[in-house]
């Protein structure tokens, strides 16, 4: 299920994994808590699997991030 998940909200913006766990409850309405780490490992899967891309995103504020979105396979998953 979280894999599924993670691609969904993936296909509505990229973003970072802390970004994807907070959003996980809120946009899927469930009460099941995810945690970072948990995103982090499924993303590292995904990305293994060709499903998702990333770049490191420079900011301020904190360490640079991995700004993960869909690739052409990762949107053809979520669509079957």
């Amino acid at each position: 299920m979280i894999k599924f998940a993670v691609l969904a909200l993936l296909y509505q913006h990229e973003s970072h994994g802390y970004e994807l766990s907070r959003q996980f409850g809120l946009t899927l309405k469930t009460d099941r808590d995810i945690k970072a780490g948990h995103v982090a490992v499924t993303l590292g899967r995904l990305k293994q699997s060709g499903l998702v891309e990333y770049e490191f995103a420079e900011t301020d504020a904190a360490p640079d991030r991995k700004m993960y979105r869909l690739t052409e396979l990762g949107l053809q998953t979520l669509r079957e």
